[in-house]
């Protein structure tokens, strides 16, 4: 996260797991829909809670053996990568 969190946003902090989930409503949904729309800190920790889903999505389904996105598989791409001349 790269800006603090304040008073404020620790205040929201508590609702931004149900929020994430879908699973916050009524006013304490319309008071954080408010505070993330200035709020770069907890737009920033949303941000971090999205990333983490995604990699566990990714890593759940088994894609390219638990390689990292933006790695090759060197099965997929017909060979072992070149090795590095020295």
């Amino acid at each position: 996260m790269n800006a603090r969190m304040d008073a404020d946003c620790k205040k929201h902090a508590v609702n931004l797991s149900s929020y994430f989930d879908g699973e916050l409503h009524g006013n304490a949904l319309a008071k954080l829909e408010s505070h993330l729309e200035s709020c770069t800190a907890c737009q920033g920790e949303l941000e971090t809670y999205n990333k983490i889903r995604k990699a566990l999505i990714y890593f759940a389904t088994g894609s390219q053996k638990g390689k990292p996105p933006g790695k090759s598989n060197p099965a997929q791409d017909g060979g072992e990568d070149e090795p590095t001349q020295k």
